[in-house]
């Protein structure tokens, strides 16, 4: 993970400014080829393309690439005022949310396999950035924390079944960046060891305990033989002094 994105609290501000240098950097990528009205169509192609997506990093730039669209076919820079493409207004009322909410909680059926198909993309970009497996962790456990924040968000241009998507993506998310978290690998390498070596020892004990008891009982045999045996000579010499 990007160093700069940790130090916000929320991961919705670094998100914003990621979108808008990329979609400022698209925008003159284009402009230095294209003419001005082919370069604003293309912006606005690849805004709905993104739109469709259900990583919330490309919703967050689909929304940018909307704005800087808007920007040049007034004659404006491209997003002059920064991340107020998406933090113009303090933000959606819980009235808002709650209305995105109930749309995306009216499909049927979860998408649990194109939910886990977005984890699988979002887990190869963030390889490109991260040098260990710790900071792979830690990247997609922010990237499930920003899922969480925008999936209800209606200032994204989401549709309600990538919203849905969006939303089961967190969970799945959250256990892949746990999965990758080496101190919780080793508590699993530790558990799995534990058990194993209780396991062993009942293997192993059982033997000794079916050995210990057999050796027992067929001790008591001979002991019962010798005790009547006893019993018959001794009988044998009583009437053999009778009959003398």
């Amino acid at each position: 993970m990007r160093r700069r994105e940790l130090q916000w609290a929320d991961p919705a501000a670094g998100a914003a400014i990621d979108a808008l240098l990329a979609a400022r950097w698209a925008c003159a990528d284009l402009l230095s080829r294209k003419p001005a009205a082919v370069a604003i169509e293309l912006v606005r192609g690849r805004a709905a393309e993104l739109a469709s997506s259900p990583i919330a990093r490309d919703q967050m730039l689909s929304a940018a690439l909307e704005a800087a669209a808007a920007d040049l076919d007034a004659g404006r820079e491209p997003l002059p005022d920064g991340t107020a493409f998406f933090f113009r207004d303090p933000g959606p009322c819980p009235t808002a949310r709650l209305m995105v909410r109930e749309q995306v909680f009216r499909h049927a059926g979860v998408p649990g396999c194109a939910a886990s198909q977005a984890v699988a993309e979002l887990e190869r970009r963030c390889r490109r950035e991260c040098a260990s497996g710790r900071e792979l962790s830690g990247r997609l456990g922010w990237e499930a924390d920003l899922h969480r924040r925008l999936w209800d968000d209606p200032r994204l241009p989401a549709h309600t079944h990538t919203r849905l998507i969006m939303l089961c993506a967190v969970p799945k998310l959250a256990a892949r960046a746990a999965e990758l978290d080496p101190s919780h690998a080793r508590a699993v390498r530790r558990s799995r060891s534990a058990r194993g070596r209780r396991a062993r020892s009942l293997v192993v004990a059982a033997p000794r305990l079916r050995a210990g008891v057999r050796p027992a009982a067929w001790r008591r045999w001979p002991i019962v033989g010798w005790f009547a045996a006893s019993l018959a000579l001794a009988g044998a010499a009583g009437w053999a002094l009778i009959d003398a």
